[in-house]
């Protein structure tokens, strides 16, 4: 958590907020990249226009999961049972839970994401006018 705590100082979710961190989390983040692209080609050969490719696509998804908004066109909603912005948000503004950031099936398995099916229960009962 040390290593996040930087990017939480935003409660909201703004773009600018997906590049704020520490220059501890930069390097770690910019290491195990490389780590990983490494040992990957090693086993498996990828070649570099793949991982830019993907790079570029973590990128717009980061950039899109800070934006606010939960777009129907959003590269989230592109994939299967993604997250959305919605999702993040709540992580940034309880800063509990909600630690995917695509896909929330580990959230699930793991139960992180309670407190978030909650309140999304007790907005939909507001919604349609039920007593909490």
């Amino acid at each position: 958590y040390f290593l996040h705590k930087k990017h939480h100082e935003y409660k909201a979710t703004i773009v600018s907020a997906f590049v704020y961190s520490s220059a501890t989390e930069h390097l770690s983040n910019a290491i195990a990249s490389g780590l990983f692209y490494t040992l990957l080609s090693r086993v498996y050969p990828v070649h570099i226009f793949t991982v830019i490719v993907w790079l570029t696509f973590r990128m717009i998804e980061s950039e899109d999961g800070h934006s606010g908004y939960d777009w129907p066109w959003a590269i989230s909603n592109w994939i299967p049972f993604s997250s959305g912005g919605n999702y993040h948000f709540f992580h940034h503004s309880k800063n509990v839970g909600n630690y995917g950031a695509i896909i929330h099936i580990f959230d699930t398995l793991l139960g992180t994401n309670k407190d978030y099916i909650k309140y999304k229960a007790a907005q939909k009962d507001k919604r349609e006018g039920k007593a909490a």
